[in-house]
């Protein structure tokens, strides 16, 4: 379980701090009323949950933060990134980034930015996560074999890599 609610206590405990924006998130939607919100928004960082299916998600160019390097419409489904090129420092001439790689303790190298689409955030912000460390061969794999999931992976050479129903997402809306 990842959080739980006393709604005696109007108190959330979470359990996973690595997951926690995402579960935030969800706890706001779960809070939001639908009938008198129409269309919501929640955002934590690179954590959106959308209510509603007129949003238009644009997401951050890794190289360029001014820029957007895709626009998705999730419909009701939430939207999580994680990247290399916000939280790291220099050192050396190596940069070093805090999405780590548990095999080797040091940063994760072989992508730049993981952006999922699922049905939840916090699902959503675990994948990211999850793919970004497992680079772009085996988190592809991972996500095709999930339902209801998708993801835009980008390498090192800003190569975008699809899921493959990632397409249906795609605004065309430029």
């Amino acid at each position: 379980m990842l959080s739980a609610y006393d709604k005696q206590e109007k108190f959330y405990y979470i359990k996973r701090s690595w997951i926690l924006l995402g579960t935030l998130v969800e706890i706001q939607v779960k809070d939001t009323n639908k009938e008198k919100a129409g269309l919501a928004i929640e955002k934590a960082f690179a954590e959106i949950k959308t209510i509603g299916n007129d949003w238009v998600i644009g997401i951050q160019h890794p190289g360029m933060p001014d820029r957007i390097i895709e626009k998705v419409n999730p419909g009701e489904m939430s939207v999580a990134t994680s990247g290399n090129y916000e939280k790291y420092f220099m050192l050396n001439g190596k940069r070093y980034h805090h999405i780590l790689d548990l095999h080797t303790g040091y940063p994760a190298e072989t992508l730049i930015s993981v952006t999922v689409i699922s049905k939840d955030c916090a699902t959503a912000d675990a994948l990211a996560t999850a793919v970004f460390v497992l680079g772009p061969a085996a988190g592809k794999k991972l996500i095709e074999q999930l339902p209801n999931t998708e993801a835009m992976i980008i390498d090192k050479q800003m190569n975008k890599i699809y899921s493959s129903g990632f397409n249906k997402f795609i605004s065309r809306e430029r």
